[in-house]
């Protein structure tokens, strides 16, 4: 009988085990990006955004949509979670975490901000070959327009730019 018994349990250990990894796989195949970034920022990870030629390696400030908001060393960086970018989680529990506050709800509401405050910015956007900086004249529907210092105009499709790059001064 104690054979049969321990022979139960074991088998519903097993099942329940296997109901819990089960569980996990599905919660992570409905996640999207912006589910990783938020968790990264109420952990307080160190995170790198990457695209083909650029990595900025912060902690989390905001994330929410499709958009990432780092503080690094040389400034702050606005990720478009929905460009040409992955994530890296560089170390766990960096910092102490942040909770969500108000702010921009997309990637494309965050450079309407920027467009309202005429701050000098840094457009990166490897797979158009555009990496420039200057000041965000219009948010369109499908782009942004960005004025350089010399006055010229540069339209960049939304869906191109990896990073908004804002220097430390």
């Amino acid at each position: 009988m104690d054979n049969w018994q321990g022979n139960l349990e074991h088998t519903l250990r097993s099942e329940a085990e296997e109901s819990e990894s089960d569980a996990a796989k599905l919660a992570a195949r409905v996640r999207e990006l912006g589910d990783v970034a938020f968790d990264a920022m109420t952990r307080g990870d160190l995170l790198a955004v990457t695209s083909s030629d650029r990595s900025y390696v912060g902690t989390v400030r905001y994330a929410r949509g499709d958009l990432v908001s780092l503080e690094t060393d040389g400034g702050w960086i606005d990720a478009n979670l929905s460009g040409p970018l992955h994530l890296v989680i560089r170390r766990r529990g960096y910092s102490d975490g942040f909770d969500r506050v108000a702010g921009a709800a997309t990637f494309k509401a965050r450079l309407s901000e920027h467009e309202l405050t005429g701050e000098l910015i840094e457009i990166v956007a490897p797979h158009a070959g555009v990496s420039a900086k200057g000041h965000i004249a219009a948010v369109a529907r499908d782009h942004v327009m960005l004025t350089t210092a010399d006055g010229q105009d540069i339209f960049v499709p939304l869906s191109q730019i990896a990073f908004v790059v804002r220097h430390k001064s």
